[in-house]
């Protein structure tokens, strides 16, 4: 069994890597004419997923006290609501102030919409899981009210998209981006009941039959992903089970790398790990750096050749270079920012 300290250095890992792979999408999606490749698609099915899994798992502790919730409260207003809402503003009236202030009121908020559900998402299930532990409610019972939660909103959503009947105002669910709670909800979900069964889930990374049973899962639900839609209901599933399988392989992928110490001390490994741990302040500016390439007047020619290697063997590799060096530019910013003082008033620090 992984000890805490490795156990989160390989979450950690992940999420450095997840991290790359959303810079690897903008850079694509704004700076090419081909907003989507093969390679993007396929890693797009558990990319954002796998974010909130991560979310959901550092969400969820055996003890919610009152101070504990209330502490974090503060910190996910502070530390994550207040810096998305200044650097939402700052990029919309730099880069694209004809969507300024209306983007707010729209589900993507002008691309900055993770880190605003993800507050969301904590004050719909933080404030469940403090009452079921102050009841000291088994985790049995916490899992089934975290999946009626889960299903209010999930109804609350497909019934205003399936039918013209809205249980809220369209506005509500643009400023509350209710149907990206509703997609990604059972992800965070995931996250919590993998923590809440730490050892089991540890037992499932380190398990050859299950690797081989979700590797072929996913290979089999990816490959005939066009004939299943066919089936409407069907076409509903087949994101999540994509999603799902593709979160435990990438737990099982990094849980095995993470075993050999020569791997989990690499460059490679230290350097995603130290990316994952800055996956706020990174996600916050890769915009601004994003844009301020497409600002560039002779992109034009750089813009084709990235699309030339779109669905090569060179397009994976180039990329991710490319969102490394998005990602160090980012990083190099923030430390900037906190020799001039000024990091603390975009990320007031951490209430512990």
């Amino acid at each position: 069994m992984e000890n805490i300290k490795s156990r989160i250095s390989h979450i950690d890992a992940i999420r450095g890597f997840m991290m790359l792979l959303v810079i690897y999408g903008h850079l694509m999606l704004y700076l090419t004419p081909t907003p989507i490749s093969d390679i993007k698609y396929f890693f797009g099915h558990f990319r954002m997923p796998l974010f909130f899994f991560i979310a959901g798992f550092f969400l969820y502790t055996d003890n919610y006290s009152k101070e504990l919730f209330k502490r974090r409260s503060i910190n996910r207003l502070a530390r994550q609501l207040y810096p998305t809402i200044i650097f939402w503003a700052l990029f919309s009236l730099a880069f694209i102030p004809e969507t300024w202030p209306d983007s707010w009121l729209t589900k993507y908020k002008g691309g900055y919409w993770f880190t605003y559900v993800s507050v969301e998402m904590f004050f719909i299930i933080a404030p469940l899981l403090l009452v079921l532990s102050l009841q000291n409610c088994s985790k049995r019972v916490t899992i089934l009210a975290m999946i009626a939660v889960c299903t209010i909103v999930e109804v609350i959503f497909y019934v205003t998209s399936l039918t013209d009947y809205y249980i809220l105002p369209d506005a509500v669910y643009g400023f509350l981006s209710w149907e990206l709670v509703a997609v990604y909800l059972p992800y965070v979900i995931l996250g919590i009941v993998a923590k809440m069964y730490i050892d089991k889930f540890n037992q499932i990374c380190q398990s050859v039959k299950w690797a081989v049973a979700l590797i072929a899962i996913f290979i089999a639900t990816y490959i005939y992903r066009e004939t299943l839609s066919e089936y409407q209901v069907i076409e509903k599933i087949v994101p999540y089970v994509l999603a799902f399988s593709g979160i435990i392989i990438c737990n099982i992928i990094f849980s095995f790398l993470y075993r050999f110490t020569f791997v989990a001390e690499s460059r490679i490994m230290r350097g995603l790990t130290f990316i994952g741990t800055s996956t706020l302040e990174i996600y916050l500016l890769h915009y601004f750096i994003v844009f301020g390439i497409k600002s560039i007047s002779d992109l034009t020619t750089a813009g084709e050749m990235l699309d030339s290697i779109c669905n090569t063997v060179f397009e994976l590799p180039v990329y991710i270079v490319l969102s490394v060096i998005v990602a160090e530019i980012c990083l190099f910013a923030v430390y900037q920012l906190k020799n001039t003082g000024i990091y603390r008033f975009l990320f007031p620090e951490a209430k512990h």
